[in-house]
């Protein structure tokens, strides 16, 4: 670990501070680079790129900053050499660049898909310095490339382990003895540089606009939240809910099972994905098993639609009975249950409570092992109601979240996708696909 490498005066260059030149630098080539293959003359590259990168460094920097001063409630942090945080930095950099993209009259998904990449890169060779300095390690780990930072803004000796980030450390461990820690800061580098050679070749290769940004944008979102789970920090933000949605097989299962048995008691949703609504299976057949027996016991709440019902209940439900028969099997394995009636009964329009696929209605049943409670709605006539059962349970993993009771964060939840359904609209040229509006209501723009 490098502290400093020299000075200029009365300023401290430190290795952070030159591989987050780097960082831009090797960004902004990429950039160029990208923008010519959206088809942007050279020299309307190099000033796009110069303008962008600006934006999102300051936006960065600034978020970062903020964030950090923000989660612990000082000011004074924001004139402090340390706290950049990732999430404020991504949130107002990614904001800066969208206002530049649009002053400059850039086409929005081509210029997305140009700077993906290059925000992977960047990211990429950044944590490099968080590396030669020491800091942003992980948690404590045996594993033979475990590493330590004695000179670390936070050496990892036992008793600053235990002091700053609440580790726990057998009790023969010396108060000063060094504890090997994940190198999370080689894992980011690692992945952020595949995820940029993944973008590059797309972007390369050619693609539909978007095709490259959401693809990079999911993946680094997906490596910082999972790296979360490695990473040593004293954050004071608690988990307040917990909503789960596709999980594919049963070693998912079994992985989400046992890290909620290694939680405080927090409210969880989940919504239980068998299959996609094309019909696409989107967890096995042998998973099944697994989440009745280790996952259902653990949650709050299970929010399945009827098909979904059937299977976990192991019957055939064609009306409004058999749906209270299903949710009271599956209260018994755990969770309560709120079957969504969306897709429709088999049964004819008007009976079962009107909540037949051509009915007027449709009726949520709510089963919290007491009692029933049926939320009745009105049919929403869209084309566009892709992820209508997800938006639902995260809904309700909210209102949990702000401590409502289950049956409120229910009802809040359900008026919530109803207004977001009233919003739907299309994407793409054609208009084939479309999504829910969860800002409906909210803003005059629909």
């Amino acid at each position: 670990m490098i502290s400093e490498l020299f000075h200029i005066g009365p300023l401290s260059v430190s290795p952070f501070g030159v591989m987050l030149v780097a960082a831009l630098f090797a960004a902004s080539l990429q950039l160029r680079w990208g923008l010519r293959q959206v088809g942007s003359s050279a020299s309307r590259a190099a000033d796009d790129a110069a303008a962008l990168l600006l934006a999102g460094a300051v936006g960065g920097i600034v978020g970062g900053k903020a964030y950090y001063a923000l989660l612990y409630g000082d000011w004074r942090l924001l004139y402090s050499r340390a706290g950049l945080v990732w999430y404020g930095g991504f949130l107002v950099g990614a904001a800066a660049v969208l206002l530049v993209m649009r002053r400059r009259r850039m086409p929005l998904w081509p210029s997305a898909d140009a700077t993906a990449p290059a925000l992977a890169l960047g990211y990429g060779v950044g944590r490099i310095g968080c590396l030669l300095v020491g800091d942003d390690y992980g948690v404590p780990t045996d594993l033979p490339w475990g590493m330590t930072f004695p000179k670390g803004p936070i050496p990892t000796v036992a008793s600053a382990m235990e002091r700053e980030f609440g580790v726990d450390l057998p009790p023969d461990v010396a108060a000063d003895a060094l504890v090997a820690v994940h190198p999370t800061q080689i894992y980011e580098t690692v992945t952020a540089l595949l995820i940029f050679w993944f973008g590059r070749s797309l972007l390369a290769r050619g693609t539909v606009p978007g095709g490259v940004a959401l693809p990079v944008v999911g993946l680094l979102s997906l490596e910082r939240f999972l790296v979360e789970f490695l990473r040593a920090t004293a954050e004071e933000i608690g988990i307040e809910a917990i909503k789960i949605g596709m999980l594919a097989d049963a070693a998912t299962v079994e992985v989400v099972a046992n890290w909620l048995e290694r939680l405080p008691p927090t409210p969880a949703v989940l919504d239980p994905v068998l299959r996609s609504t094309s019909g696409t299976v989107l967890l096995d057949r042998e998973a099944v098993p697994a989440l009745v027996e280790r996952l259902l016991p653990q949650l709050l709440l299970v929010t399945p639609n009827l098909f979904e019902a059937e299977a976990l209940s192991g019957m055939t439900i064609n009306g409004l009975e058999e749906a209270r028969d299903a949710a009271r099997r599956i209260e018994r394995m755990g969770p309560s249950v709120l079957v969504t009636g969306g897709h429709g009964y088999p049964a004819a329009a008007g009976s079962n409570g009107g909540t037949a696929g051509s009915g007027g209605e449709v009726t949520d049943l709510l089963f919290d092992g007491n009692r029933f409670e049926a939320f009745v709605h009105p049919r929403i006539r869209t084309r566009w109601r892709r992820g209508t059962g997800c938006t639902l349970s995260a809904a309700v993993a909210a209102g949990l979240g702000w401590h409502l009771p289950l049956q409120e964060a229910v009802r809040r939840a359900v008026a919530f996708v109803e207004r977001a359904l009233r919003g739907s609209y299309p994407l793409g040229r054609s208009g084939g696909q479309g999504t829910l509006d969860p800002m409906a209501g909210r803003r005059g723009r629909r």
